[in-house]
């Protein structure tokens, strides 16, 4: 195999991990973005199954 040749298949393989590496950090971000999504929507179903505090006072010690 000829130098050029070498270089030639370095540099398509530098290229191929540029673009995975690419891909993967933008799958990453989505993921990351739904997640956040997740955990907002997991947040406000909590908020809204609390009751609101009453005016009534409970004697838990008796």
């Amino acid at each position: 195999m000829s130098i050029q040749t070498s270089i030639a298949a370095m540099s398509m393989n530098m290229s191929q991990a540029n673009l995975q590496s690419a891909m993967n950090i933008s799958l990453m971000k989505k993921t990351m973005d739904q997640e956040e999504a997740n955990a907002m929507q997991l947040i406000e179903s909590m908020v809204a199954a609390v009751p609101p505090p009453s005016n009534h006072i409970i004697d838990v010690l008796a």
